[in-house]
């Protein structure tokens, strides 16, 4: 299972569960335990650069009605393609976690757009509103005039594109305000590192 490294940076795999198989995140039925926890060891968490991890369950999932494999992408997706990002996450800013699983779609924009909108940031940084450097392995989508993206509470959640995970998102800033896509990390640029874990 992959995930976003500062999600489960400080854990040991012996302290983690994953839950999974429904929509009501406070009901989930199927739930294994964590055997083996691997950050990429190049994670920064004060730049969020490599912010991705692999978990290793106890338990083999298998697919269900309510559970469905999704595979890894080999490339990032096209300018402009819609993606549809995925979880738990508060709606609005301040707000509490969602109950229900939730997406959103959300445009891919170019990496030179990404970095543009936050170049113009404050140069004082908090762990709700971090400046990392955007790097090769960062993907970024959103509407520039905001309206839409991911939150507190969706880091590690998927960004999908047809059925296959092209990113995990990572870090946000407002939850869709405007001149700010939400960023994810990248699975088609650690998808060797991923695999090998």
């Amino acid at each position: 299972m992959v995930t976003a490294a500062h999600c489960v940076d400080g854990a040991t795999a012996g302290k983690l569960t994953v839950k999974w198989g429904g929509l009501d995140r406070s009901h989930l039925p199927r739930q294994s335990a964590v055997t083996k926890l691997n950050i990429h060891e190049g994670w920064n968490p004060k730049t969020l650069a490599n912010d991705v991890a692999v978990l290793t369950l106890a338990d083999r999932a298998s697919e269900t009605g309510t559970v469905r494999f999704a595979h890894l992408a080999t490339e990032d997706p096209a300018l402009g393609t819609l993606a549809q990002a995925t979880g738990w996450g508060a709606i609005h800013p301040g707000g509490p976690l969602a109950r229900m699983l939730h997406t959103v779609p959300l445009p891919v924009t170019t990496h030179a757009a990404c970095s543009a909108a936050y170049a113009s940031r404050d140069q004082d940084s908090t762990p709700q509103d971090p400046r990392p450097v955007l790097t090769d392995g960062m993907l970024c989508a959103g509407y520039p005039e905001g309206g839409k993206g991911i939150c507190r509470g969706d880091a590690g959640g998927p960004l999908a594109v047809n059925g296959k995970v092209v990113g995990i998102a990572s870090w946000e800033r407002g939850c869709g305000q405007a001149n700010s896509p939400s960023v994810f990390t990248s699975v088609a640029h650690y998808r060797s590192w991923i695999s090998s874990q």
